[in-house]
């Protein structure tokens, strides 16, 4: 996947050692406050894990627009055909993916309280 810094997100990088993912859609009810919810998750685990948000079916303009002025924190990657989510049964936006050495340790709905849950995953 290219980022909307023109950065690459692939298996490579997804096998290194921890990575948590978001992923996110600017039409999804529920990610409007997603710059509210991943920047602290960013500069929380940041020193621990790669931090990541995708983005689910939408094109750059869109993201661009939404994000004018704001920054999550985290690099954007772009999912525009499904791919990405599909692969790692992310169902319900936001998501929540947390990887482990290329291995889903978990996936899921992003949690109000994602701290306690991404503790106990890497306790």
């Amino acid at each position: 996947m290219v980022g909307l810094a023109s950065e690459r997100l692939g298996d490579a990088e997804l096998a290194q050692g921890t990575v948590i993912v978001v992923v996110w859609a600017t039409w999804s009810p529920r990610s409007r406050d997603i710059v509210e919810r991943v920047k602290p998750l960013a500069g929380r685990w940041g020193p621990r894990a790669k931090v990541v948000t995708v983005d689910f079916e939408e094109e750059r303009p869109a993201i661009e627009a939404f994000l004018a002025g704001r920054s999550l924190g985290a690099p954007v990657f772009l999912d525009s055909d499904g791919i990405f989510s599909k692969k790692y049964a992310i169902a319900t936006l936001p998501g929540l993916l947390v990887l482990k050495e290329g291995k889903t340790i978990y996936h899921g709905k992003l949690p109000d309280d994602p701290d306690r849950l991404i503790a106990d995953l890497l306790h």
